[in-house]
């Protein structure tokens, strides 16, 4: 399902917004891959685990994916 022009506006504004590129690439880019990276980053942009994960998984250089299942099916990728 193809998501609308706004609704990707909105997320990209709501990203910049939270989660500074800027601001987390420097901290992503020094942390280790891991949940407990991204949940130490959320918690020091006073943002949920969701948004830090993918904004996360798009700065650092490292290959790595955020991934989000609930009762077996991938919720966000």
């Amino acid at each position: 399902m193809k998501r609308a022009q706004a609704e990707i506006f909105c997320d990209i504004f709501a990203a910049e917004l939270l989660l500074p590129f800027g601001l987390f690439k420097p901290l992503a880019e020094k942390a280790e891959i891991g949940l407990a990276s991204i949940d130490a980053l959320a918690a020091r942009f006073v943002s949920s685990t969701m948004p830090a994960g993918s904004r996360f998984a798009a700065v650092v250089k490292a290959p790595c994916a955020f991934v989000l299942s609930e009762k077996g099916k991938v919720r966000y990728a």
